[in-house]
Order: structure tokens, then sequence, then C-alpha cells
């Protein structure tokens, strides 16, 4: 969840021009820190940025994006081995009438989308610190937070309460300690606070070596 500078994605490019540089860019709807690399598109032909219309209008079942790039030779090669019928009916029908009925109110709804997500995110924050949980800064709609345990052992006791996190320890250069929680409106950001204060209170997992 965390934003690197434009300037550091720029100078990356430049000495770095005989390799293709990508550029998750999944989550800049959602966030009012970062900025898109879209202006350096056109400059450099080695830069490729994704962008997701799933995270955006938050319907995870629809699986819908886009690649901008200048790089026309890079997007014959993609479009070689893409396959045919690569958006479903479903989200394509979805995301027309998002992007053409609903394009006045687009805006409002990214500002209030953000406005939301950074309110809770501080929420969550707070509330983390006061447990004695370690995170990370994030400016994304989720969190990554260390564990004093076992993430596993989080997830089965929150499993009691109807709370999902994500694993994390798969992630490279993270340990079986991390999860990642989104964030989400305050009752079930709440509830999750609520639940990790019994788990700890119950001191059901150990220290982290």
């Amino acid at each position: 969840g965390t934003c690197i500078p434009i300037e550091v994605i720029e100078k990356i490019l430049h000495m770095y021009r005989n390799c293709i540089v990508i550029v998750d860019e999944a989550f800049m709807d959602l966030s009012r820190i970062c900025r898109s690399a879209f202006n350096l598109v056109e400059e450099y032909k080695n830069i490729v940025i994704l962008r997701s219309l799933t995270k955006t209008f938050a319907v995870p079942g629809l699986r819908i994006g886009f690649l901008y790039t200048s790089n026309t030779k890079l997007l014959y090669k993609i479009e070689v081995f893409r396959q045919p019928w690569n958006v479903n009916s479903i989200a394509d029908y979805v995301f027309s009438r998002a992007l053409t009925d609903y394009r006045n109110n687009l805006n409002e709804f990214l500002e209030h989308s953000k406005s939301v997500i950074e309110t809770e995110r501080q929420f969550l924050e707070h509330s983390f610190s006061e447990l004695g949980l370690h995170f990370y800064k994030s400016y994304a709609p989720f969190i990554l937070v260390r564990f004093h345990n076992d993430v596993k052992n989080i997830q089965h006791f929150l499993e009691r309460f109807k709370i999902w996190i994500r694993d994390a320890s798969s992630f490279q250069f993270l340990t079986r300690y991390h999860g990642r929680i989104s964030v989400r409106l305050r009752e079930d950001n709440e509830k999750l606070i609520n639940a990790l204060r019994i788990i700890l209170k119950e001191k059901v997992y150990g220290e982290a070596q």
C-alpha cells in the first residue's frame, strides 16, 4: 500500500531504458496521496501501467482492468498471447454502464470513496497502535500488520467472529507473522478491533521470535 514518488519512477525509467518497468496502479483511484505515472508514458517507451476498475468500483467478482503504454511493439506481443474472450459479458455490461450512465457522478463517487477510506484507515491505524500491533504505513484500502505470532492462528480465532483476513506470509520478504487487513466501513472495522482485543486479552498466542 505504499507510494513510489514520480521522481523515483522517472529516475528508474531513465537508468534502465532497456528494461520494461511495470507500475501497479490498481488502487490509484482510491488514494489522495499517490500520483499517477500516466504523464511519463509518452516520454518513456519502457513503462507499463496497470489499472484495475475492479478495485475502483469495489466489485471483486467482476475482473476487469487495462494496461497503458506507448510501446507498440510490446502491445503487439501481448496481443499475440491475449485470450480472445478475456472479459466476460457481465463485466462488460456492468462497467460499460458505469462509465457511461454514471460518468457525471464518477468524480464525486471517487472523492467520497477516498474520504471514507482515509478516515477508516486512520481509525484502524490508531486502534492497532492502542493494541500494540505493528503496522506499515499504507495509502491504499488495506493495511499490512505484523502480529505477535503465526497469522494462521489469528485467522483461526477471527473466524469465530466471522472475520477473515489475508495471510501475507507467502508475499516476498514477509513472514508467517504478517497479515493484510482490508479497510472497511466503521461497523466492520469496530467489529475487527473488538475481536482482536478479545484475542489479545485471552492471550491465545505467544510472542513472535
